[in-house]
């Protein structure tokens, strides 16, 4: 016995030898046979056996058969705790890989009971580094699960390792930008873009592989888009996809960083809407290969495309869809909010109210009262009742939104705020309380940044100002409406400009 189990190790090394020259397809070829013959030569239970399933389950791995993979990989690990135990060092190889495979399955109960193993591993045996990334990888997991506060307790640990000195640029920079995801899930959006930021650094002194920082810049901009800060979000998109032309990022991914480009520049009115819905109709292609996490942010986004052009039925249909695979209460709240404004823009105001009641109570039950994705949901609601006549209902819901958003620190909160005074002043314009309307207005006037939203709101300025006589005052907002709008090619914009300018010009000319 003692030296049998040896000659068959060496067969399996020398079939291993040549792994790297070999595509994963190509290794797994070889090694399902070369397990099967192990497997009659030595039993089950011998160690080669399991050394052979961990190359296997490996390259299965590396070959996106996961649910093969996950199978030989856990009868590896079964077999290792027998002969090792299940803290043993020996073991930690089959654990990492079985808690890949479970990850990409889905299956996160298992796969976070794989990481809490390998975490108490490292803590016992060390590296330092190494449980660092046990912390930040269980804090992936919790975040898959919906604990986003568990990941974030996760991840700061990872960070406090990382603090030794002990680690990698490379790792740390992987923790930072996991970091930065989990901020953005609590809306803290300048917290979450200094994290990514720093992963960027990191990665470029690390050395880090150009397909990561194309990674890193694409996430930078999605964030500076939750900020409204959309020309810096341009600049994050335009690096990402210029590093595309030289690397091997996937075709799924450059198109979903072309969707993000298109959508800025639309906003920036450098685009039109039907360029940006071309793009993200082949993202939407693409990403149907993609975690699921990046479908959902691609059908949520053409959907909102899709409701801003008129195309209400496809809208909803985009909706429907990721509301029948959310993962989260807190995701299904906000999509809910979103189909309310749907609704509402194709007159169905009940079935609108209804979907915005739970809409609410979903996101209270996930965030808390006071917490700044309320007061997203707010506004849609309010906009909601605005279009159905509702006023009362829609200023109570406009100002719930405004409370939240004057105690929060959220980097979104001027925006939104200025989106809350642009409905409240629609509010005040409907009960021609016109002195109210023009001091929303302008308190809507500032804080909006992109192109189409300063010309939206000087429109609406000018008509205050026109429906009080002040026609100076309007022909000026609505001069300055139209020279923007022009500028940033907004063309329904700019005639929409020109037709008041000349329905005040005929009034000041007529005396009527």
């Amino acid at each position: 016995g003692g030296a049998a189990p040896h000659a068959g190790l060496a067969e399996l090394e020398a079939v291993m030898a040549d792994g790297p020259s070999r595509s994963p397809a190509e290794n797994v070829e070889v090694l399902v046979p070369m397990r099967d013959k192990l497997l009659r030569q030595w039993g089950k239970e011998d160690m080669v056996v399991a050394v052979a399933r961990l190359h296997l389950g490996s390259a299965l791995l590396k070959a996106d058969r996961c649910e093969e993979a996950a199978v030989e990989l856990k009868e590896c690990l079964c077999r290792g705790i027998a002969v090792c135990g299940a803290r043993s060092p020996q073991v930690l190889g089959p654990r990492r890989e079985l808690a890949s495979a479970l990850l990409r399955l889905g299956r996160f109960p298992e796969c976070l009971e794989q990481w809490r193993a390998i975490g108490k591993t490292y803590k016992r045996h060390g590296p330092r580094s190494d449980l660092a990334v046990a912390h930040r990888e269980t804090g992936r997991v919790l975040q898959c699960l919906g604990n986003t506060e568990g990941a974030l307790i996760e991840v700061a640990t990872a960070l406090e390792i990382h603090a030794e000195g002990q680690c990698a640029p490379r790792d740390v920079s992987a923790t930072k930008f996991l970091m930065g995801t989990l901020y953005n899930l609590m809306a803290r959006h300048e917290d979450a873009l200094a994290s990514f930021q720093e992963a960027l650094r990191l990665s470029k002194e690390g050395g880090a592989e150009e397909t990561e920082v194309v990674a890193q810049y694409f996430a930078i901009g999605t964030t500076l888009i939750d900020m409204r800060r959309h020309p810096e979000a341009l600049e994050a998109f335009t690096e990402a996809h210029g590093l595309c032309t030289s690397t091997k990022t996937s075709e799924a991914f450059k198109s979903m960083i072309e969707s993000q480009l298109a959508h800025v520049r639309q906003r920036l009115g450098l685009a039109s809407a039907e360029e940006a819905l071309e793009a993200h109709g082949r993202a939407a292609v693409a990403a149907a290969w993609m975690p699921e996490c990046t479908r959902t942010g691609t059908s949520v986004l053409q959907a909102m495309l899709l409701r801003d052009a008129g195309r209400l039925d496809e809208a909803e249909a985009h909706l429907r869809k990721v509301l029948a695979s959310a993962a989260t209460d807190a995701l299904r709240g906000a999509v809910l909010s979103l189909l309310g404004t749907v609704l509402a823009a194709s007159g169905r105001f009940d079935e609108a109210v209804a979907v915005h009641e739970e809409s609410l109570a979903l996101v209270r039950a996930a965030h808390g009262e006071g917490d700044f994705n309320l007061a997203s949901s707010y506004a849609n609601y309010g906009g909601t009742l605005r279009l159905a006549g509702r006023l009362e209902e829609s200023e109570e819901m406009l100002r719930r939104g405004m409370d939240i958003c004057a105690s929060s620190c959220a980097a979104p909160k001027a925006a939104l705020t200025a989106h809350l005074n642009m409905t409240l002043g629609e509010v005040h314009l409907a009960r021609r309380d016109l002195g109210a309307a023009m001091g929303a207005f302008r308190e809507a006037w500032g804080p909006f940044a992109d192109p189409q939203d300063r010309v939206r709101v000087g429109l609406r300025l000018g008509d205050v100002y026109t429906l009080r006589l002040r026609y100076l005052d309007g022909l000026a907002l609505y001069s300055e409406a139209e020279a923007l709008a022009k500028q940033h090619g907004l063309d329904a914009m700019t005639e929409q400009a020109r037709s008041r300018t000349s329905l005040v010009v005929e009034k000041l000319t007529t005396g009527a």
